[in-house]
């Protein structure tokens, strides 16, 4: 039994679902895909976190940006929509010993807390599978407090590419909905007059063959695999691929925006 569990869950909708059978089922593999536990150091210095901060990390997924922020700061809430990965990331948490974590039932577009609650409030690897990523950032400020760091962090696609990295990721991943572009990402942060803004992109390199086993595809895998293949060495598909020595190597580009919130502008 996962301890301090909410049940505040909104409705089940087609898209919902997809999303908890397709975590349900990834609950064991995500963590372990190399390119999801690099630069989390990263994310950590860009919101400047102390000992004294408390965190929110909305869709924690297995735990990984939890348990490390939790390491650096006074307390971490980790909410995911998925009961399977909480039950990996709490697994994840007793074997390092980890204890100032609490993990969350809950949905990213109602979070059960109160505003202003948090002083570090973030997400990572997750707006691409909302369907409403404005209503997400909107209830990511709110639970801030005035001075707070806001930060996201997701796959970041060129305006002539996106599409058909959609289209491509979908068959890859049924819970996919849109990567947001540079200028869809910055909307979001204009809307709510967030101050201080930092943005970089680095890059997440995953094998294509760790890729595939750690996937759930329905009938598409072969459609998938041959186009990106085929895409070796020209970058229309969004994934980059190149040929090491180890075979062919994908590389996802991840933007990253920190912003603190203006007390003044957003209550």
């Amino acid at each position: 039994m996962l301890p301090h569990m909410s049940t505040a869950i909104s409705p089940a909708d087609a898209h919902t679902a997809t999303i908890l059978d397709q975590f349900t089922r990834q609950a064991g593999t995500f963590g372990q895909v190399l390119g999801h536990a690099e630069a989390i150091d990263l994310l950590r210095h860009s919101c400047a976190l102390t000992r004294k901060d408390t965190v929110l990390d909305v869709a924690c997924g297995p735990g990984l940006v939890a348990l490390d922020f939790a390491r650096h700061s006074a307390w971490v809430t980790a909410l995911d929509l998925t009961p399977k990965m909480l039950e990996e990331a709490e697994k994840r948490a007793r074997d390092a010993n980890i204890a100032n974590v609490t993990w969350t039932l809950g949905d990213a577009y109602s979070l059960p807390f109160e505003d202003n609650t948090f002083s570090t409030v973030v997400s990572r690897f997750a707006f691409h599978h909302y369907q409403d990523p404005k209503a997400a950032f909107a209830e990511m400020v709110r639970v801030t407090q005035p001075g707070g760091k806001v930060l996201v962090a997701d796959v970041h696609m060129d305006e002539d590419i996106s599409a058909t990295f959609d289209r491509l990721e979908h068959l890859r991943d049924s819970s996919h909905v849109h990567a947001l572009t540079a200028k869809e990402h910055g909307r979001l942060w204009d809307e709510h007059h967030l101050r201080d803004l930092q943005a970089f992109v680095y890059t997440v390199e995953i094998p294509l063959q760790v890729q595939l086993d750690a996937s759930v595809f329905g009938s598409e895998r072969g459609t998938w695999e041959r186009e990106v293949r085929a895409d070796v060495g020209q970058n229309r598909t969004g994934y980059a691929p190149r040929v090491e020595a180890q075979g062919v190597v994908l590389s996802y580009p991840i933007g990253v925006t920190v912003g603190t919130k203006d007390g003044r502008r957003n209550r």
